[in-house]
């Protein structure tokens, strides 16, 4: 068997031993901490024999994502529904779950600017105009679950008001 790489071993020389040989190998991969490895390993377990409880739980150790996580430790479950370990790794899954929630809405604003000068307006053209990225801070929620809000823009100019004023201050003059 030693003389075969895991990739290229034929089904027909695998057996009991062999699976439980893949196992201990990758367990013992993934307790020296080399995940990829030992995530070889217990695959390889896996294919042989996918009832084998413990290359579940071992094996979702060695996943990178949550959701495969997850998958192994509900294959653990459905072999045993009294294991205590896959129970907390489900546990501990659903306390660190991201809410499904609909993703944060983004938006690309632009808002282009007059000027202040000629000068400006040739020299610096790229002045003129900003760029940002809106990311909403509500994601999850509709219009009609925030509060109403209406901005309004007061802006009281003096200069179009039909009274007499002041052409330094803008102050209205008294009628005499």
């Amino acid at each position: 068997m030693s003389s075969y790489p895991i990739t290229q071993l034929p089904f027909s020389t695998m057996n009991e031993s062999d699976v439980d040989q893949w196992l201990q190998q990758g367990i013992t991969a993934v307790k020296a901490g080399n995940r990829a490895k030992g995530r070889e390993w217990l695959m390889k377990a896996l294919e042989a024999d996918d009832h084998n409880e413990q290359a579940w739980l071992w094996l979702s150790g060695a996943v990178t994502s949550p959701e495969d996580r997850r998958v192994c430790l509900e294959n653990v479950l459905t072999l045993n529904p009294e294991n205590r370990l896959a129970q907390k790794g489900l546990a501990k899954l659903e306390e660190t779950a991201v809410p499904s929630g609909a993703p944060a809405r983004r938006q690309t604003i632009r808002r282009k600017r007059a000027a202040v000068s000629t000068a400006q307006a040739l020299l610096y053209p790229e002045r003129q105009e900003e760029t940002w990225e809106w990311v909403d801070p509500t994601p999850g929620m509709t219009p009609g679950e925030t509060a109403a809000y209406q901005a309004e823009e007061t802006y009281d100019d003096v200069w179009t008001r039909d009274v007499d004023k002041c052409g330094y201050c803008a102050q209205e003059l008294a009628e005499e």
